[in-house]
């Protein structure tokens, strides 16, 4: 099955290259007569791309219809009027870019048309850090004592707040007073589950604090809800 991510990750990176549908399409035709030729058979990712090339056909058409641009295009339809219209550029005297390392290609287009205004452009990147082209590295320790670390799967928030709340309860009950419940941290790689994980936390009675931000129950906006909700009523 086709996973929608998938498609819109193929069609987001085929627009990062200045590639339409037609041009999207051309491209899988000739890949698949390079493997056809190579191999003497296609691969599931010919299939795949064949299927993409239609439906980022009929994506275009939709947005041609409903005059409307996605994401990507802004960069394409950017690079698209200054590449027509160089004086409209005119108006830029400086261009900063940041994460200069993560730079695609119509990005780069972008950013050439606007500096060629002024002449004047400041870039900055670590290639180290580059999303693209990764230097292979092989971590280590020199530590060899420890518990190994734990990978756990869920299949919603909630379940995954539920565990952290009753593993952290398990494990202070059997450090036997060597370990407290302020020796723990939650990492959060977004804040829009940290309700669920303060409120799992309460339920097992595990005292906590939001480092960076506000507790959910702290928060302004939700401080006024009652009131608010009192002079509706």
């Amino acid at each position: 099955m086709l996973k929608e991510g998938t498609v819109l990750s193929l069609i987001s990176r085929a627009k990062a290259k200045g590639q339409d549908a037609d041009k999207f399409s051309q491209s899988n035709v000739q890949k698949v007569g390079d493997t056809k030729s190579k191999s003497g058979k296609t691969t599931q990712g010919d299939g795949i791309h064949s299927v993409v090339a239609l439906i980022y056909e009929q994506y275009e058409r939709m947005l041609r219809l409903n005059n409307s641009l996605d994401f990507d295009d802004l960069l394409v339809y950017g690079v698209k009027l200054f590449s027509g219209y160089r004086d409209s550029a005119q108006w830029c005297r400086h261009v900063l870019v940041d994460e200069f390392q993560d730079t695609n290609i119509m990005q780069y287009e972008l950013m050439r048309f606007l500096a060629a205004a002024s002449g004047c452009i400041t870039v900055v990147g670590d290639p180290d850090q580059s999303n693209k082209l990764r230097i292979p590295k092989k971590l280590h320790t020199s530590y060899q004592l420890g518990p190994r670390p734990m990978l756990r799967s869920f299949v919603s928030e909630h379940e995954e707040a539920a565990f952290l709340a009753v593993e952290i309860k398990r494990i202070v009950a059997l450090a036997g007073g060597m370990l407290h419940y302020g020796d723990f941290a939650v990492l959060l790689r977004f804040n829009a589950i940290s309700r669920t994980i303060e409120n799992a936390l309460q339920k097992e009675r595990i005292p906590c604090r939001i480092l960076g931000g506000h507790k959910f129950f702290e928060r302004s906006e939700v401080c006024d809800a009652p009131p608010q909700e009192d002079n509706v009523a």
